[in-house]
């Protein structure tokens, strides 16, 4: 039923704007509690996993055994790793291989998704977590999205007292990185 994938879409898309809306006025209430980083990442790969078998993508998970837990609220995060390896996943250009990795920063905990897709132009980099921020080749290949996923997701790790970086080559493909104080 076609229609009934458009209104998921739909009320997918009208959640999220619910959400930045709350994001952006601080009104999004967190609850933060101790988290086992592993957890959340097997979470959001179990949640994504449906996508991945769909679109036909492998993944590979490197998790360091000794990581210290974070203080985080675990739904939110859970989201923000959905939304970087759902990306992946849209904008994977054929290469379908994600790896996702957690290890120690200095007094950190660093999670990266790791593509091999179509990568992010140099110009864009600086402004692809700007709200309704949509690259060129992304709107010319007819890429369904609405541009809130990568701002809700800065917003969520800006509010953990965390940053959020990405590396890219075009081609080659990106490496999204969430940095958290343990």
């Amino acid at each position: 039923n076609v229609n009934k994938g458009e209104g998921k879409k739909l009320s997918t898309v009208f959640e999220q704007m619910l959400e930045f809306a709350g994001a952006r006025s601080g009104k999004r209430k967190f609850d933060f509690q101790t988290v086992d980083v592993r957890k959340i990442i097997e979470n959001a790969v179990a949640e994504c996993q449906p996508l991945i078998e769909e679109k036909g993508f492998t993944t590979e998970t490197e998790i360091a055994e000794n990581l210290p837990p974070i203080n985080a609220d675990k739904t939110a995060l859970t989201q923000v790793m959905q939304n970087l390896i759902a990306n992946s996943i849209k904008y994977s250009n054929g290469k379908k291989h994600l790896k996702v990795t957690a290890k120690n920063g200095d007094g950190t905990v660093k999670i990266s998704v790791q593509d091999k897709g179509i990568g992010i132009e140099r110009q864009d980099l600086s402004i692809i977590f700007e709200p309704f921020y949509r690259a060129e080749s992304v709107v010319d290949a007819q890429s369904h999205g609405n541009g809130l996923g990568l701002s809700l997701v800065k917003q969520i790790v800006e509010a953990h007292g965390g940053k959020i970086s990405v590396e890219s080559k075009i081609g080659e493909g990106s490496i999204f990185t969430v940095e958290l104080k343990s």
